[in-house]
């Protein structure tokens, strides 16, 4: 209610003459400075009106919540007009210039923005993980109000839900099987999202990602042989945490190229021990001879590393590394597959050459937890009852188009080449669409970070769509 007293100071010139009053209500005032000492403004009035807010009850109403598992519904009402509204999940407001406040003021039509002054809105809102949630509204006055509410909804296994989306969506779901190949000793039934947009969005690391497929992944656990095997989901971060070096070196190892040996490579170390993996601030390495820049994975920059919550969401698998060489041009995804596979080594040119002076051994696998989409990936993420027979340094024609991992940008994979003079090349997938290597692995690259998750998450809602994600639980 309105039992503050207020003292308003209206300024009228340059000089220190103002015109007082004790007290200034929602309605129309009179001053008028003929007592002002100088007299230089007499017989002027002027008028203002003052709306006191501060103090006064918001006259927003919010309704019931209604809950379908992470999806709520209510109405909110306010004479005064509806401005906007944010869901949190502390009690705390946002600031005024947070993008978490979602604008009921102005639409978009024909290109023309129009404002309005909406005074009841039914809201329909997915919010992205179970507990106690704050609905804050504000109207058009700048009042907050604010009601929690507790989302518990009941998940279903992950790759349950993707397996069975696959026999009735097979628009967007492909299901491929292999035998047992090289080093992946059993046979698999993966189910692939394929096409140019694909509904396989999900909500991980508070960001958006994107589901490559479900797979059967070995877990590492055996280095002698096979480990444990689980279906699980593999995803890819929806968007590049910037252009890095696959790897760097000192002027005197393959001339400061780097070394093509995902397992002790510079990237291998930046998604799983370094800066990105801890969400925090640190050097980049960005060019060739070991050449850094400055890279930002705190909690509030745009490229945000992992969190504590997606790092227990997520555990070790064995990545094959086996190497591609100078007949790749004739490789078609299939062919990618199985040799990714092979116990095929990264490097076969002469020690002595000066762009193969390293001394790394090569491996033909390796365990961890983030890693780099395979060539396979990408090709398998095309229309293949047209790219089948497609090579994949032959996409940009005929494939790309259909291929929602490609994205326009020259992106890094985690398959090492080998080469009959170089010891530093890796493949990626280029701008035009075509599969490549044409550039040393120093080179900086958009990186896309790719984990399997635990066989053991689950789905609690979403759609797969960009505004309705696949929402994740342990």
């Amino acid at each position: 209610g309105k039992t503050d007293e207020y003292k308003l100071r209206i300024w009228i010139s340059d000089d220190v003459n103002y015109s007082n009053t004790d007290r200034v209500d929602d309605n129309t005032d009179e001053f008028n400075d003929a007592q002002t000492s100088t007299g230089k403004y007499n017989g002027y009035k002027y008028s203002l009106k003052v709306k006191v807010t501060s103090g006064i009850a918001s006259s927003t109403e919010i309704g019931n919540v209604s809950l379908n598992k992470l999806t709520f519904t209510t109405t909110i009402e306010d004479a005064n007009g509806l401005k906007s509204y944010a869901v949190t999940t502390t009690p705390s407001v946002p600031a005024d210039d947070s993008s978490e406040w979602i604008d009921l003021t102005t639409t978009a039509k024909s290109g023309v923005v129009r404002t309005s002054n909406i005074t009841t809105k039914t809201i329909e809102y997915m919010v992205k993980k179970n507990g106690i949630h704050y609905l804050h509204v504000k109207n058009s006055l700048n009042q907050v109000k604010t009601k929690s509410f507790t989302a518990n909804a009941t998940g279903e296994n992950a790759v349950d839900k993707i397996v069975g989306l696959a026999t009735t969506n097979t628009n967007e779901l492909r299901i491929d099987e292999h035998e047992a190949t090289g080093q992946q000793t059993f046979a698999t039934k993966e189910y692939r999202y394929w096409g140019a947009t694909p509904n396989n969005y999900v909500w991980f690391n508070n960001e958006l990602w994107r589901i490559i497929g479900a797979m059967d992944v070995d877990d590492g656990s055996n280095p002698a042989g096979t480990g444990n095997v689980d279906k699980r989901l593999k995803i890819i971060r929806a968007n590049s945490i910037g252009n890095y070096s696959w790897d760097s070196s000192d002027s005197n190892t393959n001339k400061g190229n780097g070394v093509n040996e995902w397992t002790q490579s510079d990237l291998m170390t930046l998604l799983n021990s370094g800066a990105y993996y801890n969400r925090t601030t640190g050097n980049c390495y960005n060019n060739k001879e070991n050449a850094i820049i400055p890279c930002d994975f705190s909690e509030n920059s745009t490229t945000p590393g992992l969190t504590d919550d997606a790092k227990e969401m997520i555990g070790n698998a064995k990545w094959y590394l086996g190497a591609g060489n100078e007949t790749y041009t004739s490789f078609t995804v299939n062919n990618y597959y199985t040799n990714e596979r092979k116990n095929n080594a990264a490097k076969q040119c002469v020690q002595d050459e000066e762009y193969c002076s390293d001394i790394v051994e090569r491996k033909t696998y390796w365990t961890g937890q983030i890693g780099l989409m395979y060539p396979s990936d990408y090709g398998y993420s095309a229309n293949m009852t047209s790219c089948s027979s497609t090579t994949l340094s032959s996409y940009a024609t005929l494939c790309k188009g259909s291929a929602w991992l490609f994205n326009n940008a020259i992106q890094w994979t985690l398959s090492p080449r080998s080469h009959s003079s170089y010891a530093s090349l890796a493949f990626f997938v280029g701008s035009t669409g075509n599969l490549s290597t044409d550039s040393r692995v120093y080179a900086a690259t958009a990186v896309f970070p790719v984990t399997y998750l635990l066989p053991s998450i689950q789905i609690l809602d979403g759609e797969g769509t960009t505004e309705r994600p696949f929402v994740l639980s342990k």
